[in-house]
């Protein structure tokens, strides 16, 4: 069984803003926490155009302070 998870519209954005950084400001943030993501990257995750990997996510989740209860939604299958 595989799981699968995209993160809730309009989520990464909203946060990003309510934190004051700039997409530049959130990559080199994340790469501070061990995962680097591009500002090109950054900016398809808030347009829902793109999943993070989890190492991404995981450096989200601790930027950002996301909830993956809250801001995300999980899908599982069989592959």
């Amino acid at each position: 069984m595989a799981l699968s998870y995209r993160l809730k519209d309009g989520v990464v954005h909203q946060r990003r803003i309510a934190k004051g950084l700039t997409l530049r400001a959130l990559a080199d943030a994340c790469e501070k926490a061990g995962q680097r993501v591009s500002d090109s990257q950054l900016s398809k995750i808030e347009r829902g155009k793109y999943s993070p990997r989890p190492a991404a996510l995981k450096a989200l989740v601790d930027v950002l302070g996301l909830d993956l209860e809250v801001d995300a939604q999980f899908e599982s299958s069989t592959a």
